[in-house]
């Protein structure tokens, strides 16, 4: 009977009551666990949860930073479709309309929703404030597309109070979208944190930092729920035993709970750093920054130089880099040794905070008699390094930047066993194909960027390689007025990172082996790294081989996958006719944007659009100058009009999004200044045209042009189809429409 359950789990779930998910995440978590082979961690509720899932020993965020890495995660797409780089956009309004929307994008927590099951969410899922549809670092949370109920807020200031609406007063409105929720700490609480046991520093008045001011770390022999993850775990127990009963019993659900640590700062009761004695800390061995690291990689010490105890503490040296990537005078910050006892101990504490919690809700799942129905995942957000190369944050490519715990716990009616380890490089983007198929749901309206880890965790022997040998992450840096993105992949021997120019409107980069101004290279040796033992966090990603002859082959092999694949990981969204199951929220239309759009489908859906033109016109007559026709429309004011250059759709849009596009048959060219925006790009060059080549419309970038050939053919209705271009790409252009679709 088990061999028929693992061989078909649709067949399974068809016939079982729906699976339930546990979904629990932690912030700045790194996979610092006893689990991962770390014995001096104590987290025995983590060991707990290993023992009962497969463990990813190989498991990479997609930007090592909070609100990206949570949009990638919680809607299952590559950070260049959804255009979230960093913490600030939020991807309903980043995106396209008519590709963020609703009805085309659902969120993890949505599409369970969508499907029947009661969502519902505590503490840090989504990133509060803006980057999920809030204001002022409060609310959002993707409400009310993403919960059935009001989302319960719970995050925690650098001063400890803690961050949610209802701390902050907001008013308690009616439905789903209420927004006064979330924690609030009792004034006893207040009072308790008001005094710690230990703390890195004092007033003026002699008084020990504590509660409002903005230190590294503190110690107070408060209760766990004076902290904000300490709430959390309590509202999460609570709810457990509230699906156990009714109304809820017997309805399925998706139960997300969110914790803070180990964030910054690092604040935690007493007896979590009793655990970790101040003599058996272990700082990073190597406190450096890797050997010819190119400039771009590094951030130049986190975050950590914002407190009050550590900003005057930090030294400023010379850095050791690149020399064939041209870069010298090149120096950081870094903290003395002295202070990273104290800073690993209070992160150590943090974590350990954390696996209580995390061990109170796995026995309220046991007790309610939930367990045998529940999916269970945990994993954080991103990676972070404590003091390692010098780092105090997350920020970078960098391993420890970017690897995150991963464990999935399948009830054990799907699982021959439990407690193995897969070593395979997965992405966060795998988390939610993996949960719908372990659910039984069918596909969400946008196209997902990451596989399925059901047969892995149905059988860890899996050659799971063999679909997908590497997981991407990227990282944005300006340096020294250079945007560049650095484009990172992790296979099962290599961490190779290449830090180039990228066009951020076109969400592009500009691939370069041998061209040092565009593109500067990381290559670092994982062939010994397991990722479970302490050699983990310390031996790997010291010294930068991309320069060093020995390795030409390695880069250049590694060059050409990332350049093949990179594509292949963002592709976008597409947008189903058909309607979804289950019940259907009612919310708000989401912001517009602008008009003056333009835009086709992909060609995987079967509808092809025209170029835009008049609102709600159809495919007009063509003119016999040019192969460009007016079609469907979200540009209120543009029209087709005939022009000394060529065919010019006009509009009225002062906001650069839409301009003017001209083309006439084999000529026309776009005068110096104007052009149109396809997603943001500009073509502002003299001599840009339009040309028609064997049935296929394309766009030549004159020298200097920002963007290069935009490829389609005729439809026998008039209407252009983009497709992908074969027209060579040139040194500094991108291919907007190269298997993509204009959005």
């Amino acid at each position: 009977m088990r061999q028929l359950l693992l061989l078909s789990l649709g067949c399974y779930c068809a016939a079982a009551a729906r699976l339930n998910v546990l979904f629990i995440v932690s912030d700045d978590m790194r996979p610092e666990l006893a689990p991962y082979g770390l014995p001096w961690m104590q987290t025995p509720n983590f060991d707990r949860l290993a023992n009962q899932s497969t463990t990813f020993a190989r498991a990479y965020c997609t930007v090592a930073v909070c609100a990206p890495a949570r949009t990638a995660l919680l809607t299952g797409i590559h950070n260049d479709f959804a255009r979230v780089w960093s913490i600030g956009p939020y991807f309903r309004t980043s995106m396209p309309p008519n590709l963020a929307g609703p009805d085309a994008l659902a969120t993890l927590p949505q599409w369970f929703r969508q499907n029947g099951y009661n969502t519902t969410g505590f503490g840090k899922i989504f990133h509060q404030g803006g980057p999920s549809g809030g204001s002022g670092g409060l609310g959002g949370g993707d409400a009310p597309y993403s919960w059935s109920e009001s989302y319960w807020f719970c995050d925690q200031y650098w001063t400890q109070l803690a961050q949610s609406p209802a701390a902050a007063g907001w008013p308690y409105g009616p439905g789903p979208t209420k927004t006064g929720t979330g924690c609030v700490q009792s004034a006893e609480c207040i009072e308790c944190l008001r005094h710690p046991l230990g703390s890195p520093g004092k007033f003026a008045n002699g008084s020990l930092m504590g509660l409002g001011s903005v230190v590294s770390w503190a110690s107070a022999d408060c209760p766990d729920n004076c902290y904000p993850d300490g709430l959390v775990g309590d509202a999460v127990v609570a709810q457990i035993a509230a699906k156990a009963a009714p109304p809820y019993k017997g309805e399925p659900f998706f139960l997300a709970a969110g914790f803070k640590r180990p964030h910054l700062g690092f604040y935690a009761p007493k007896w979590a750093f009793d655990l970790y004695e101040p003599e058996s800390i272990k700082i990073a061995a190597h406190r450096a920054p890797p050997f010819d690291m190119p400039a771009p990689a590094w951030s130049n010490g986190g975050s950590m130089g914002t407190f009050a105890d550590t900003r005057e503490l930090f030294e400023t040296r010379p850095i050791e880099t690149c020399s064939e990537c041209g870069i010298t005078n090149f120096s950081g910050v870094f903290l003395p040794d002295s202070k990273h006892y104290e800073l690993r101990r209070g992160y150590q504490a943090s974590v350990s905070l954390v696996d209580k919690q995390v061990g109170r809700i796995l026995d309220a799942l046991d007790s309610s008699g939930l367990r045998e129905s529940t999916i269970v995942t945990f994993t954080g957000d991103h990676g972070w390094q404590v003091g390692e190369h010098g780092e105090w944050g997350k920020f970078t490519n960098f391993e420890l930047g970017v690897r995150v715990p991963l464990m999935v716990s399948l009830p054990p009616d799907l699982r021959p066993q439990w407690g193995t380890v897969a070593m395979a490089p997965v992405s966060h983007l795998d988390l939610f194909p993996t949960l719908i198929e372990a659910a039984g749901l069918s596909q969400p309206p946008q196209n997902l960027s990451g596989l399925s880890l059901m047969p892995v965790l149905l059988d860890p022997s899996t050659p799971f390689l063999t679909k997908r040998p590497y997981a991407f992450s990227q990282y944005p840096r300006t340096v020294k007025n250079q945007k560049y993105m650095g484009m990172s992949m992790r296979t099962p021997e290599w961490r190779f990172t290449e830090w180039c120019s990228f066009n951020y409107t076109a969400a592009f980069p500009v691939w370069s082996l041998s061209n040092t101004t565009a593109c500067q290279l990381e290559l670092y040796d994982h062939r010994t790294d397991t990722g479970m033992n302490s050699e983990a966090f310390d031996d790997f990603d010291n010294v930068n081989l991309a320069y060093n002859g020995s390795y030409k082959a390695i880069v250049e092999m590694l060059h050409k996958q990332i350049v093949e694949n990179w594509d292949g990981g963002r592709r976008p969204p597409v947008m189903p006719p058909s309607p979804r199951p289950g019940p259907s929220p009612e919310p708000p239309q989401p912001p517009q944007r602008p008009p003056g759009f333009l835009r086709y489908t992909d060609s995987a859906t079967g509808r092809d659009l025209c170029l835009t033109a008049e609102l709600g016109s159809t495919c007009k007559s063509q003119l016999e100058s040019a192969p460009l026709w007016g079609g469907p429309c979200t540009a209120a004011s543009a029209v087709w009009q005939q022009t000394p250059q060529g065919i010019e759709l006009k509009s009225n849009d002062t906001d650069g999004q839409c301009l003017n596009l001209y083309g006439g048959g084999k000529s026309g060219t776009c005068p110096v200044g104007t052009g149109i925006h396809l997603h943001g790009c500009g073509w502002k060059s003299d001599g840009d045209r339009f040309e028609v080549a064997n049935g296929r419309l394309l766009f030549v970038a004159a020298a200097g042009g920002s963007c290069s050939n935009l490829c389609g053919t005729l439809s026998s209705d008039g209407c252009i189809i983009v497709d992908e271009c074969t027209v060579p790409r040139a040194s500094g252009w991108a291919i907007v429409a190269a298997g993509g679709s204009w959005e």
